[in-house]
């Protein structure tokens, strides 16, 4: 053993061969000492780039802090900061999510050949710069939605994909490309790998063990940590505002856990005993009115993107809608109508389905996407209605055709049923005043009753206006949303003057309602409140009685059970929601807001913790209009709190139980 230590320091009488093993002896111990350093400096520099790539995240999320200000304006100095710093925790987690199998990998089965490292790094690019893509993406898609993006995006974009519409928005957003291209040539030093030629070295198995475990161990802490529960973007709301969810989470977290979540099935809750259940909430109603003779033609106008604001004269974001405005004067006007769904596609279950957007994704595109439901054109049709839906976009656009015919719509008219793309607006669909004269042409050929829902796509941002108009509709102390909104507003004054001298105008009821509130202003001031606060009217020139202003609540889960009344319906139906028409009962607002479930009622609003149940808000909105008092805690209010988190559990519970035991039909 003394002779094996003294190899090289003390040669022995090998006589010829005592240089050769020197020579090979010293070679090895110098390759030996090589590699382990290099085994070493390898680990630790995929760990600096892995850093790096975390400062990048940073980084973003402080641009994005000072881009959407107004949006977070109501936080102070010592929360942001406070969360800035809870947020390096999630994008920590987020990283080794992502490249925790490439340290393991590296850690275990060193690569040590240069070809073999060339395609490692090209991993950790790919991967690391795809997360600083999305998260500049990311950042563009806030500004139009307030909302961060997650997995349904993957149902979006490839509906929504066109060259010009990515010129517009990257037009708007031109800063961010320029951030990104800045990263990005950093990034081609920094991730720059060495040209090395290595050999392939052997670690003994119990020091590749060691290595396992330690990286193991400090991914497990830092993705799990030492709370109740695993780390999810709603464990941001054990500690700070429900706001500061959108600050503190990241891109690719958000990503993949929705993803994990729309694969995973609804949690079975069990709030209430069955007979609690059908004293606080029901789903299936009876209607026993006596039917309408007249069977009135309904046309339900569904508004893309209209934010309460711009039909309201109180507000300083108000629109120029001369023609909405005055007819609105003669119709039933709801002041405090809410959405449920804060994007088009959960927007449009509510208000066809009056099914609560509880989901990440709607749920015909979820693994319930086969539930039995009798829906409201399988009603109506079997009552002696014409169902058809126009939407100037491509065919199953956000896969809306398949939603419609699910729910027992027949007809469904699309940009290739218009067939002129003379009128295409290059990103959204056809300019919404061609395709509304289009609508009115099929209409007239339709036998009275009928229902139809026209979708405009024009107030979608970029705001495409028609060349031909784009003079007209520029009008001074508008922004682009406003100016959008008014030439929308122009659009349906061209479809009501082309249908009003039909014979079926005066035996029609229309439907005004928004699919989501969107900001009008980035000066805007938000609260969970009012980026839910949508225009909701209903004009029936037939109907002299359906005039006048309500301010009580209402939600687009209502439209349903009011179209059942309206069109004289007799028998059972599904709803989450009431009709607008009785004022007696009870009335409430739901929303999923990311991971929080909200109600609203005509004075309070209380949040609750997707994650754990437990409430984390109740404000009352109509003397704090910017939520700053929370009464969660409050003594006096412990009834109220228990009035709406009781009301918002049963709906929970009714929506989860129907799904998972196919209890939607009646």
């Amino acid at each position: 053993m003394v002779e094996s230590f003294n190899l090289i320091a003390k040669p022995l009488n090998y006589g010829k061969y005592n240089t050769m093993i020197n020579m090979n002896c010293s070679t090895l111990c110098l390759e030996q000492q090589f590699m382990e350093h290099w085994y070493k400096s390898y680990i630790l520099d995929l760990i600096k780039k892995i850093f790096f790539v975390l400062l990048i995240i940073f980084l973003l999320r402080i641009v994005f802090l000072f881009t959407n200000y107004n949006y977070f304006s109501d936080l102070n100095a010592l929360l942001i900061f406070k969360a800035l710093i809870y947020a390096i925790r999630i994008d920590i987690a987020t990283l080794l999510l992502i490249n925790g199998f490439l340290l393991l990998f590296i850690a275990t089965f060193p690569v040590t050949f240069h070809k073999g490292r060339k395609i490692f790094m090209s991993i950790f690019i790919c991967l690391n710069g795809g997360l600083i893509f999305l998260s500049v993406c990311d950042n563009i898609y806030f500004m139009y939605t307030q909302r961060r993006i997650n997995y349904d995006i993957v149902y979006l974009v490839p509906q929504s994909f066109t060259i010009k519409l990515v010129w517009l928005y990257c037009k708007k957003g031109w800063y961010w490309l320029l951030l990104l291209a800045g990263f990005l040539i950093m990034n081609r030093k920094i991730f720059r790998d060495e040209k090395n030629t290595m050999v392939h070295y052997r670690h003994a198995w119990r020091n590749k063990l060691y290595n396992f475990v330690i990286i193991v161990v400090l991914c497990f802490i830092a993705i799990r940590g030492f709370e109740s529960r695993p780390l999810s973007p709603s464990t941001v709301l054990l500690y700070f505002p429900s706001k500061v969810i959108n600050l503190a989470s990241n891109t690719g977290f958000n990503l993949l856990y929705s993803y994990y979540k729309g694969q995973s099935p609804l949690a079975n809750k069990n709030y209430f005993t069955s007979n609690e259940l059908d004293k606080q909430f029901q789903i299936f109603h009876q209607r026993t009115q006596k039917g309408n003779p007249g069977k009135p033609n309904i046309v339900l106008l569904v508004m893309e993107s209209f934010a309460r604001d711009y039909l309201d004269s109180s507000s300083k974001f108000k629109a120029y809608t001369p023609f909405l405005d005055s007819l609105m004067e003669g119709s039933l006007v709801f002041r405090n109508a809410f959405n449920n769904g804060r994007e088009s596609t959960h927007g449009l279950v509510a208000i066809l389905a009056s099914l609560p957007p509880f989901m990440q994704v709607p749920y015909y595109h979820s693994q319930y996407h086969a539930a039995s439901i009798r829906g409201l054109g399988k009603i109506l049709s079997e009552d002696g209605y014409d169902c058809s839906f126009f939407l100037g976009d491509v065919d199953d656009s956000f896969g809306f055709k398949e939603f419609t015919h699910s729910i027992g719509i027949s007809h469904y008219y699309s940009r290739r049923d218009f067939g002129d793309d003379r009128f295409y607006n290059g990103a959204w669909g056809i300019h919404d005043e061609n395709f509304f004269l289009y609508a009115a042409d099929v209409l007239a050929k339709k036998q009275p009753p009928f229902f139809a829902t026209i979708y405009n796509v024009s107030s979608h941002p970029p705001y495409i206006i028609p060349e031909k108009l784009q003079k007209q509709f520029t009008i001074a102390g508008q922004n682009a949303a406003q100016n959008s909104v008014s030439y929308v507003d122009y659009a349906y004054h061209s479809f009501f003057k082309k249908i009003k001298n039909e014979k079926w105008f005066s035996n029609t009821v229309f439907i005004f309602i928004a699919d989501h509130f969107l900001s009008p202003s980035d000066k805007k001031e938000f609260t969970a409140v009012n980026v839910n606060a949508i225009p909701f009217f209903i004009y029936a020139p037939g109907m002299p009685l359906l005039k006048g202003d309500y301010n009580y609540v209402v939600q687009q889960l209502d439209v349903v059970p009011t179209i059942l009344q309206l069109a004289g319906y007799n028998g059972r139906y599904m709803s989450f929601g009431k009709t607008v028409l009785n004022t007696a009962q009870p009335r409430y607002a739901v929303q999923k807001m990311d991971y929080t479930f909200q109600i609203i009622d005509s004075s309070f609003v209380l949040g609750l913790n997707a994650g754990n149940d437990a409430v984390m808000y109740l404000y009352n909105y109509r003397v704090d209009s910017l939520l700053k008092k929370n009464l969660f805690q409050d003594t006096k209010m412990v009834e109220k709190k228990l009035e709406l988190e009781s009301q918002l559990k049963a709906m929970i519970q009714r929506y989860n139980g129907g799904f998972l035991n196919n209890r939607l039909l009646y």
